[in-house]
């Protein structure tokens, strides 16, 4: 266990120790910051009647695998089961009873407090502990991941309190991901929120063909069976995350504007500029050159397919948008994504590794290609579990000779690279700033990754357009990214040139070995046969169950048997030093001499699966490989070892002169006809006409009305990518339009229309009448006008002139608005000023442009303006942009015109105009002062908010408000207690809603100070 840092709070409970409960053996936790032994003593068990706090999450440690029977029982005795911490521990919220319940539950053994000493890489412990030079330290860039469903609300205002930069927080997986640059001593503090799970470094990230062609697809010289089969990527999109592309390079050049039907790029984001790297990478993927349309030369893998286009500048400013960039591609229909860039400064599995795992759970369909580092370790997030990691390979004819990539494992035992492609002075596409169509050799896993991209765009191609079954009828399907990752992996083939050859296949250098496409795929006359199933993830496995294939019968050992399992998973525990959540366990049992033979997934010796073994709890790859199978009937069958998340779906391939009966073909629904059948009989509708009914896809059919939303024209008046009727919580009225779009009105200016606000927790409309009880600041209003002055001009110093009118009337001010007519030479150097008994407001004190020359600049001559608090725009930079008068409403700069509500109306008021600079003139043409009064709050308008007491929420109270948001984080001043509108304790952004509404998705607000996004 790690030291522990001065200031860090170390929950202990339970100082007596006693046996522990319904536990044989006590085994650590695998935690990334800490190893875990749990102790007796600390078991809440052993107290089951001391009250739980609801507050903070808590460990809870179990037997064995969760099942949905034992899930049930812990939801009936009020845990919310979270996380899964191996090898048998979850994050867990209690509803407020005692542990009573918990502790009769047989199977759970141990119940705890989440100690902030788990929640914080080791690194950041060392930095905490005085690793670094003595002095101010610098500050760190860093990842906070939160436990699942929480806010990062609490993060932020920390982060506020200690002046973090550059922060942003990213969802993804349930949880979110905060990236910050902040100072050390703030670490403590933000282990303490209840709602982090873990800290972390932030990632840094860097960027990581002739004859290529015929090595992934036969290894045979000039021999390229797959594209001679007619698959070279039509009607596929490659999602690619890299530098600039040379769009004028002969691979892909094409007048045709970027877009759907641009020959080869549909979409580009960001501001990439033309680079080698980027070039190369996409000309390796899907370049298409000299003969367009042709594969020939030096073209990519897919040369005919398609390239989602992201600038990988987006993300190595911020790691953590990949999750965003990778769903823009997967929105353009890229389906394989290829990635050669990494961050070779961490080999944990970080919170990058989660939100690429993430992503690829969320759409089962995006198969994610990384290069893995060209380090000599294995780095992140290549040791990702659900992306396909690659090496490179020597080229032609040393295609067998490994040529460079990280070894693994992961740092969690897991297998880690799975697949090669020559990396080795492969020829592609290469921008020089000067020639169209030039060629060049590149070197690393970087050229190898996009080779294979390209590959799973041709295996998704192969089932899409019903090759498969080979020879048979016509079954086209969606494969899903597990499907085309086992067709991949069961066509990789053994490096015989890595040290010690078969004798250590696979190995932690080489994965699975080399891949050769022409063993993935099946065509008819092939001697080899290919059968493949898939389940996804909804119709998935849980604990305890398992499926069994249709008897398989080899014919001969003329061709290997060899039977691959991938099944794509959730993202791991940021806390946990291991990610795996859920285990599927591949099991083969066949004849043999005498009998029968047992065979486990991943269980080999010299280089073939041999008989007995233990079953794999690490992988989501295994496979079975027998070079020369004996004759006869076998059966696969796959079980649930372990299913902690959800229901656990898979993909299986099996291949070799086998025949399997039936041969199943898709059939998602599960109602035992097909799904082709099922659509042209009208069972299924299948709108997307792509081949799969719609009640087995993750279609929205937000009205209701029976047909995906993805099959309808709908509306989409904001242009968002979302059909307005499926915007409900933009939808106040309940008419189908999204209320940013019909120009409701907003009185506070906070983004939500008066409609809106009135039916919120917040927003009270106690009169009643629609208007949010905030706008309703004068119930009555009076103008008073005041005389217009002379000129502001030379040779006074500073040039000035006041003008003043009196008020005869007595009233209590609620609200203050001021219009001003004047002329002046330039408005970068005036000054305005408004002064009533004993109180000035500087209302304009506008800077020079560019800032911070404060004398010159906004050649506007003068203002037409209206100064009123609820403005969302303020005057400080409003310009005319030219020689005119600003003209329109704004709020004033830098004081508020309500620092006169309370005051007796009665009396003078002065306006002061105020020029610095002796050379330039000005005049007051005209003013009017509106004042607005009331006489009481009406009968129950009192609220929450009200920190003045006058009996409303209005600008005096916001003040305060901004005051106390600033203020102490866990403790609440009386004077703040006003602005706890949600009585936890603390005035933070939920509070802030109250006032302004969803303050924290708004770029617009009135104190925008207060606010650090």
């Amino acid at each position: 266990m790690r030291r522990k840092w001065p200031g860090l709070l170390i929950l202990c409970v339970g100082a007596a120790f006693a046996p522990l409960l319904h536990a044989t053996e006590i085994v650590p936790l695998e935690l990334r910051a800490v190893i875990f032994q749990p102790e007796p003593g600390d078991n809440l068990l052993v107290q089951p009647h001391q009250p739980v706090d609801i507050a903070v999450p808590y460990l809870l440690r179990l037997d064995g695998p969760i099942t949905p029977e034992r899930r049930a029982a812990l939801a009936g005795a009020g845990v919310a089961v979270g996380d899964f911490i191996p090898p048998d521990g979850f994050v867990a919220r209690l509803d407020g009873q005692t542990a009573a319940s918990l502790a009769a539950l047989d199977f759970v053994t141990w119940l705890g407090p989440i100690n902030p000493e788990w929640k914080i890489a080791p690194a950041l412990q060392d930095m905490l502990q005085g690793g670094d030079p003595p002095g101010d330290p610098d500050p760190v860039s860093v990842v906070i991941s939160t436990f699942l469903g929480e806010s990062d609300c609490p993060i932020l205002q920390v982060l506020q309190t200690h002046d973090a930069r550059n922060v942003a927080s990213h969802s993804a997986g349930g949880r979110v991901f905060v990236s910050a640059t902040v100072s050390l001593p703030a670490l403590p503090a933000l282990v303490q929120l209840p709602g982090v799970q873990f800290i972390e470094p932030a990632a840094v990230l860097g960027p990581r063909n002739d004859s290529n062609g015929w090595i992934l697809q036969s290894n045979v010289p000039g021999s390229t069976p797959v594209w001679q089969w007619g698959l070279l990527g039509q009607g596929q999109i490659a999602g690619l995350i890299d530098s600039g592309i040379d769009r004028d390079h002969c691979a892909f050049r094409d007048p045709t504007p970027i877009g759907p039907w641009n020959r080869k790029i549909v979409a580009i984001r960001g501001d990439a500029v033309p680079d080698a790297h980027g070039t190369y990478v996409a000309g390796t993927l899907a370049g298409d050159a000299e003969v367009i349309g042709q594969p020939d030369g030096y073209d990519g893998t897919a040369p005919l397919a398609r390239i989602s286009f992201t600038d990988f500048a987006l993300i190595q400013e911020q790691p953590l948008c990949v999750y965003a960039r990778l769903a823009d591609a997967h929105a353009d229909g890229a389906r394989v994504h290829g990635n050669s860039w990494g961050d070779d400064s961490n080999n944990e599995y970080t919170a990058l590794c989660s939100i690429v795992d993430a992503f690829a759970y969320d759409h089962e369909d995006s198969l994610l290609v990384f290069a893995v580092t060209n380090e000599l370790a294995l780095r992140s997030p290549e040791n990702a579990k659900n992306v396909l990691a690659v090496g490179a390979s020597m080229d032609a004819p040393e295609q067998d000779e490994f040529y460079s990539g990280g070894t693994g494992p992961t740092l969690d035992g897991r297998r880690k690279p799975e697949i090669f492609a020559p990396g080795c002075g492969t020829w592609s596409a290469q921008y020089d700033g000067i020639h169209a169509c030039e060629f060049n050799q590149w070197f690393g896993t970087s050229m190898a990754a996009p080779a294979i991209a390209g590959a799973g765009l041709l295996v998704r191609q192969y089932f899409m357009e019903g090759r498969y079954p080979p020879g048979g009828p016509p079954q086209p399907f969606l494969p899903s990214a597990a499907l085309v990752k086992a067709v991949l992996l069961n066509g990789a083939v053994d490096m015989t040139g890595v040290p010690a050859g078969g004798n250590e296949y696979p190995s932690n250098q080489e994965g699975w070995g080399r891949l050769v496409l022409d063993n993935a795929l099946a065509f008819p006359g092939d001697a080899r046969k290919l059968w493949v199933y898939e389940q996804r993830n909804a119709g998935g496995l849980q604990t305890g169950e398992q499926w069994s294939s249709p008897p398989v019968h080899v014919q001969s050992g003329a061709a290997p048997l060899r039977i691959t399992l991938v099944f794509t998973e959730p993202p791991g525990a940021p806390m946990a030093s291991n990610p795996v959540l859920n285990n599927l366990n591949l099991e083969l049992i066949g004849p043999q001499e005498n009998g029968t033979a047992t065979y486990r997934g991943n269980w080999f010796s010299g280089g073939q699966s041999v008989s007995g073994g233990a079953s794999d709890s690490r992988n989501n790859v295994e496979q079975i490989l027998l070079p020369d199978p004996t004759s006869g009937t076998y059966g696969v069958t796959i079980h649930a070892a372990q299913v902690n998340a959800g229901r656990q779906g898979f993909a299986l391939v099996i291949s070799g002169n086998v025949v399997v009966d039936p041969l199943v073909f898709p059939d998602c629904n599960e109602n035992g006809i097909l799904d082709t059948e099922d659509i042209v009989t009208g069972v299924s509708q299948d709108c997307q006409t792509n081949g799969i009914p719609d009640e087995c896809e993750s279609l929205t059919d937000c009205n209701s009305n029976g047909t995906p939303d993805e099959c309808e024209s709908l509306p989409d008046c904001n242009l968002n990518g979302v059909p307005d009727p499926c915007e409900p919580a933009l939808d106040c009225n309940g008419n189908s339009v999204p209320d940013e779009c019909e120009g409701l009105p907003d009185c506070n200016h906070n983004g939500i229309p008066d409609s809106c606000d009135v039916l919120g927790p917040f927003g009270a409309d106690c009169q009643p009448d629609g208007i949010p009880d905030e706008c309703q600041v004068p119930l009555g209003i009076a103008a008073y006008a005041g005389p217009p002055g002379i000129f502001v001009s030379p040779p006074y110093y500073p040039s000035q002139d006041s003008r003043t009118l009196t008020v005869e009337d007595h009233y209590v001010i609620a609200d203050v608005d001021l219009e001003l007519q004047i002329e002046h030479e330039w408005n970068g150097d005036l000054i305005v000023q408004l002064a009533h008994a004993d109180v000035t407001a500087t209302v304009i004190h506008r800077p020079g442009y560019p800032i911070p020359n404060p004398y010159v600049g906004y050649g506007d001559t003068g203002f037409n303006v209206v100064l009123d608090d609820w403005t969302g725009q303020s005057i400080e930079h409003a310009t005319a942009a030219g020689y005119g008068a600003v003209a329109g409403t704004y709020r004033p700069h830098p004081d508020l015109l309500s620092v006169f509500n309370g005051l007796d109306a009665h009396g003078p008021w002065t306006v002061t105009l105020l020029d610095p600079i002796p050379s330039f003139a000005g005049k007051l043409n005209a003013w009017e002062l509106r004042i607005g009064t009331r006489t009481g709050p009406p009968p129950g308008c009192e609220r929450p908010g009200d920190c003045t007491g006058d009996g409303y929420v209005n600008e005096a109270d916001y003040l305060i408000f901004a005051d106390c948001l600033a203020g102490p984080l866990l403790s609440i001043s009386p004077e703040c207690q006003c602005a706890d509108l949600n009585g936890d304790g603390c005035t933070d952004l939920l509070d802030f809603a109250g006032f302004q509404g969803s303050a924290a998705r708004s770029e617009t607000v009135i104190i925008t100070r207060k606010i650090i996004r």
